[in-house]
């Protein structure tokens, strides 16, 4: 366990309190953020979509199922999956629970799940891990495209090659200051010898170097999508 900090009841109130100050400066900000995206505007959606369900072919609007709104989330589960779907989109629904869908219902909002997986696979997947939302497949429809819910070829090539650079300048960087490091510890390990025996602060800290490895890519997940029928449908 790291050593943490101990003080006295007074010190940790007066932190406390600073603490309290910034948690009042963020939840102000997230409210102009949450009042700036209620703002965005509408985008008429004209092309005609055609999704496989679980009940055959439904349009965009079928979807709504009657109600004014619909919130879509998108599962990465793509068409070259061999396992399953994306083990973290996979936890998260397993959180759209039946009475999440009747609260969701109630205020007439319709929800949804979708992956690029054929229809059969995703409704396999779906009886597996229990769930009770619809699953859509927008397996050969350019909808995935349209609102940057998939990459091409070429959008993944030009992400695959930003990422790599980025990690050799962060590999590079660590290499050289590894070196730099490792240069100053031979130096002074004769003197740090010698003065050990007359220092407790030396004995409590070693020359030691530790590095930390970052992972070379994060999972990146896609937030709800909603739309709203003009007619509202």
């Amino acid at each position: 366990m790291p050593d943490h900090k101990i003080g006295t009841r007074e010190q940790w109130q007066a932190a406390r309190g600073e603490l309290a100050k910034l948690e009042a400066e963020q939840a102000e900000r997230n409210e102009e953020i949450k009042r700036k995206r209620r703002e965005l505007p509408w985008v008429p959606v004209q092309k005609e979509y055609a999704f496989d369900t679980e009940e055959g072919k439904k349009t965009l609007a079928e979807l709504f199922d009657g109600r004014s709104q619909l919130l879509a989330y998108n599962i990465m589960y793509g068409p070259d999956y061999t396992v399953g779907a994306c083990p973290g989109c996979t936890n998260l629904a397993d959180g759209f629970d039946a009475t999440t869908l009747l609260h969701l219902n109630k205020r007439d909002v319709t929800m949804i799940c979708f992956s690029r997986a054929p229809i059969d696979r995703l409704t396999a997947y779906k009886q597996r891990m229990g769930w009770v939302f619809p699953y859509i497949s927008t397996y050969d429809t350019d909808f995935p495209w349209d609102f940057g819910l998939a990459l091409t070829e070429e959008q993944a090539e030009q992400i695959r090659c930003r990422r790599l650079t980025r990690l050799s300048r962060r590999t590079s960087t660590s290499s050289s200051t590894a070196r730099r490091r490792n240069s100053r510890t031979s130096r002074s390990t004769t003197e740090r010898t010698s003065t050990r025996r007359n220092s407790v602060r030396d004995r409590s800290r070693p020359p030691a170097l530790l590095l930390r490895s970052q992972g070379r890519e994060c999972q990146r997940r896609r937030p709800c999508i909603g739309w709203r029928g003009a007619d509202g449908g």
